[in-house]
């Protein structure tokens, strides 16, 4: 396998580095702007046709709940026309009654219905029949009767024995004059209240206009069809012409794969006279309905053209710029290799002379420039070395110095010492020997000590700082037996004691008390600095170990808080460190925890 892929690599580098590149360039980028552009494509028609089919459903799902409220409307006044006590004398005595008391049921009848299909505008007749079809008109003008054929009428009461007492529908013309004029009948049979035999049948007319504003109003997208079908492949009503009530549906076994349940997807694709449609559908089963929507794929493609034309010209100026800017950056790396591999030929002659100076910032300028470099520094090479071995030389000279300055000090300070010692001057004796003391501990290379060693080099320092401030404050230790021996870093109390006799009692009025107390807890070392000085705020504690000093000639003393807090964190982690509790005009109390080592 890495014999195959150095062959490739071989074979790659026969050609140009500028041909490489080109070809490289627009293979990595013209290849998957068309892939993402093919797949966004998809990606976005198929996220439209899922929000156009989830939308549909949504208005079937409302136009069925408005049909399905309207047809149980409808029973329930069938029910009571059927049971009243003028429809039950009517269709018993029919064929006994004279014209005038015909007339006279019907009246009543009239007003019986005219009082429940009050908001029910759209049903326009209301039939009654006898067994042997002869009609009484319940509802509706008896000038403008619905008109029904024997052998429609025939074939409804056939349909409505078999229905077993449920309603069925059925479309017909109500006026043949204008045959786009049609009603949807429903019919169900009556029975007598007392002895239960079958006295005739009842006929609403219901204006299929309704049920047309309800395809309409449930239709999305140009193009698109919604209508209602019965299992027996009628359209009872659409929201266009091309479908017309009562005429049959285009495709009869689409239909019958709906009603025998074999396609269980309510949003599937079919094919109606060789067009493509988004097919959605519902069952409206009380009264043996599908209510579907044909969306065709036309008004899909229609809502994505426009994007996918935007794509294509977003594809197409990719693809240029892709193979405009890979011969420019291909020239602009092959021409000043070309220029660099020039400048190798002539040094390899023997020419050591520099060649053009490259001021680009690219790889091959670097090349470019590191290589006259190389050949300029060919001469001044030895100059350099002999200048860095007299710059070590000094280093080595100031780091003695630096060594030697301190002891001298020392050793001055010393001599001032016996002096004064000699002339009794006992408080000069004390503050020399506290200094000296200090100095001493600074010249300690370690970087820990131990409690004992750093509570003396603190005492020095208050020795000097008394002098300082005058029997300004006293000073206590409580140093526990156990602490003495731990380790802690070095100076780290100096700048907390520091900041105490400083910010907390120098400015207090009268003298000012600094203790200093150590204990172990749970194998902590902890160390109290309390001071009864003139005590912080919450925002100025929060200053001081964040290191921000106020404008003071001892602003370097808050820095120091804050870098010994981030030595103990850094040392030892962030378990311990310095911790800050004062009270504003009562004093301040500085802590720090350290694991208790020795």
């Amino acid at each position: 396998m890495e014999q195959r892929f150095n062959k490739l690599i071989t074979r790659i580098r026969k050609i140009s580095v500028k041909n490489r590149i080109v070809f490289s360039f627009n293979l990595t980028s013209i290849i998957p702007i068309v892939l993402i552009g093919i797949i966004s494509y998809f990606i976005y028609f198929n996220s439209v046709k899922d929000k156009i089919s989830e939308t549909t459903t949504q208005s079937l799902l409302l136009s069925e709940m408005n049909i399905d409220m309207a047809i149980e409307r409808l029973e329930s006044n069938s029910i009571e026309i059927s049971f009243s006590e003028d429809a039950q004398y009517a269709l018993r005595n029919l064929k006994k009654l004279s014209d005038f008391e015909i007339f006279t049921l019907e009246q009543k009848l009239q007003i019986q219905s005219a009082q429940q299909f009050t908001l029910t505008y759209f049903v326009s007749d209301v039939v009654l029949f006898t067994k042997d079809l002869e009609t009484i008109t319940a509802y509706g003008g008896r000038n403008r009767r619905l008109s029904l054929d024997t052998e429609f009428l025939d074939n409804l009461v056939k349909r409505v024995r078999k229905a077993g007492g449920k309603s069925v529908f059925a479309v017909v013309e109500k006026d043949r004059k204008n045959p786009q004029n049609k009603a949807v009948l429903m019919c169900r049979h009556i029975n007598d209240i007392e002895t239960g035999d079958r006295l005739g049948y009842i006929i609403i007319a219901i204006d299929s206009v309704y049920f047309q504003n309800i395809c309409k109003a449930g239709t999305i997208g140009q193009g698109s069809y919604t209508m209602i079908v019965d299992q027996y492949n009628t359209i009872i009503a659409s929201n266009t012409d091309k479908y017309l009530s009562g005429s049959n549906f285009p495709d009869k076994n689409l239909l019958d794969n709906l009603f025998l349940g074999m396609n269980d997807e309510k949003s599937s694709v079919c094919f109606i006279d060789n067009d493509k449609y988004i097919l959605n559908f519902q069952e409206l089963t009380g009264e043996g309905w599908f209510i579907l929507s044909l969306i065709p794929y036309s008004y899909l493609n229609s809502e994505t053209r426009v994007i996918s034309l935007i794509m294509l010209i977003i594809i197409f100026i990719c693809i240029i710029s892709a193979i405009f800017f890979s011969e420019i950056i291909s020239k602009s790396i092959d021409k000043p290799l070309q220029t660099t591999l020039a400048l190798i030929e002539k040094v390899n002659s023997g020419d050591l002379s520099e060649g053009e100076y490259d001021a680009s910032v690219d790889e091959v300028a670097i090349v470019n420039r590191s290589f006259n470099n190389m050949i300029k520094r060919l001469s001044v090479s030895m100059e350099e070395i002999r200048q860095t071995e007299k710059e070590k030389s000094d280093i080595k000279w100031k780091a003695l110095m630096a060594q030697i300055n301190p002891h001298f000090l020392a050793n001055t300070l010393n001599s001032v010492k016996w002096l004064a010692h000699m002339q009794n001057a006992d408080n000069i004796v004390n503050l020399t020997s506290a200094l000296i003391n200090i100095l001493q501990y600074t010249f300690d290379k370690e970087d820990n000590t131990t409690v004992e060693r750093e509570i003396q080099s603190i005492k020095d320092y208050i020795t000097i700082q008394e002098y300082r401030y005058f029997d300004k404050f006293q000073s206590e230790f409580n140093i526990a037996e156990e602490t003495k021996e731990l380790i802690l870093p070095r100076f780290v109390l100096q700048p907390i004691v520091e900041n105490a006799i400083i910010h907390g009692i120098a400015p207090k009025r009268g003298q000012g008390i600094l203790s200093i107390n150590s204990a172990v807890e749970n194998e902590t070392l902890i160390l109290d600095i309390t001071d009864d000085g003139v005590g912080m705020t919450p925002e100025r504690i929060e200053q001081v170990m964040m290191g921000i000093n106020q404008k003071d000639r001892s602003h370097f003393t808050n820095l120091g808080i804050r870098n010994v807090n981030e030595r103990i964190k850094m040392k030892y982690g962030d378990f311990y460190g310095v911790s800050i509790c004062s009270k504003e005009g009562e004093g301040t109390t500085l802590r720090l925890t350290l694991p208790a080592v020795k």
